[in-house]
């Protein structure tokens, strides 16, 4: 950091211990919000060496531990971060205010002011609009898989009404950890209640698109990211807590499954009714815009957002038609990270605005679904089949990713105007 000649040995010493709490803070503000650990990483770095100071930091999904200043003066944080939602928007806006400090636009101190009164924003979006986004995000993906009228009426009600449940328990931080198994459970047994007297209703289809919001999916392949960038100790934590999650799911579908099974008649393996390629073209249209809510991502970013889903999804369909499933899926997130870089480097904002919920039509959280329930219903040769596929597709997304950043950065460094 460059400072002035007037500044003496004491006041040079507050400063750069001023720089180095904005420093610390702002990654834990971005950790908190989504940042991946290696992404979180090379920004501590860049943004240190832009402000002068010397650092060495260590994310998991759960700590940042930061090191500055040289060996023998060195002097230790440790933050310990719960894990939390992806915030596109606060992603950004924490971006924005690193810029402007590394641009010279505000000073250090100021940078420490505004950064709490970012984290104290409210939620951009409201209780009912999110309850809704997920709701409809799960009705699309049932289209996606080719549910019918009635897959899709029940997981619109089952979507929202977990939805409002996940939305209560922010509330109640102790009970948030129910969340997941209740869900699940509830997804599995209400649809053979409803099956009573509404059919033909397929089951599966109607608990998959009900928690296909809650499906780790994505987590998984971040992991999968992180481990390829040789951040182990952070990869290797966030697959088994994705796994976890995966396996707590699969538990609460089979509990379910089994009460469903025992205290009504509704018959399973019904085929649904395939509704008309218009509702298949309407849900793909709609559906990025929820999953942009669910994100909360800015409301100039949604047009964005959902033309790259579209582009992802149909760049990797189009592939599958001449390549593998797998290549396919590489093409696909290729052209979704090229996209975001484009968008990043020509907005000046974060390359995940787009990346994200493009990789969100990609991921391979149902494979991973659909290997727990077979697991659990002691077919072990379809789940290891299962959960092969779903490290495949994965690893195949994030071999498109890393050659798309590779060619393309998403941005370039700022230095700062002093």
């Amino acid at each position: 950091m460059s400072t002035p000649g007037n500044l003496t040995p004491a006041n040079l010493l507050v400063e750069n211990q001023i720089a180095e709490q904005f420093v610390a803070e702002l990654a834990k503000a971005l950790h908190q919000n989504g940042m991946a650990s290696d992404e979180l990483e090379q920004n501590v770095l860049q943004l240190a060496e832009q402000l002068g100071l010397e650092v060495s930091v260590f994310a998991t999904p759960t700590s940042i531990f930061f090191s500055f200043g040289q060996a023998e003066q060195c002097r230790t944080l440790l933050f310990r971060v719960t894990p939390s939602d992806i915030d596109l928007g606060r992603l950004n806006e924490l971006q924005t205010l690193q810029r402007e400090v590394v641009e010279g636009q505000l000073s250090v101190r100021e940078g420490r002011v505004r950064l709490p009164q970012l984290l104290l924003q409210p939620p951009r979006y409201g209780f009912w609009l999110t309850s809704l986004a997920f709701a409809w995000a799960s009705g699309a993906v049932t289209i996606l898989f080719r549910g019918g009228l009635n897959e899709w009426l029940v997981t619109l009600v089952l979507g929202l009404i977990i939805g409002c449940y996940g939305g209560l328990l922010r509330q109640f931080p102790r009970m948030a950890r129910t969340y997941a198994p209740v869900s699940a459970l509830f997804a599995a047994l209400v649809p053979y209640f409803v099956g009573n007297f509404l059919q033909p209703l397929s089951l599966e289809v109607v608990t998959l698109g009900s928690l296909v919001v809650l499906l780790p999916g994505l987590t998984l392949t971040i992991a999968i990211n992180e481990l390829a960038t040789q951040n182990l100790a952070a990869g290797t934590a966030r697959l088994f807590g994705g796994l976890v999650l995966l396996m707590t799911l699969g538990f609460g579908v089979a509990l379910g499954s089994s009460l469903g099974q025992q205290l009504t008649s509704t018959p399973t393996g019904v085929a649904p009714v395939q509704l008309n390629l218009g509702f298949w073209y309407f849900a793909i249209a709609t559906a990025p815009l929820a999953f942009a809510i669910l994100f909360r991502a800015q409301p100039r970013d949604f047009i964005p957002i959902t033309l790259t889903c579209w582009t992802g999804y149909t760049i990797a369909q189009m592939a599958s038609g001449f390549l593998v499933p797998v290549v396919s899926g590489a093409v696909g997130s290729f052209s979704v990270g090229l996209i975001g870089s484009i968008y990043a480097r020509w907005t000046n904002r974060s390359s995940s605005t787009l990346a994200v919920p493009g990789l969100v039509f990609l991921v391979p959280g149902s494979i991973g679904f659909r290997s727990i329930q077979t697991l659990l219903l002691n077919d072990v040769d379809a789940a290891v089949r299962g959960a092969f596929d779903m490290f495949m597709v994965a690893i195949s997304l994030v071999s498109g990713l890393l050659v798309a950043y590779s060619l393309l950065p998403a941005t370039s460094q700022v230095r700062r105007n002093d």
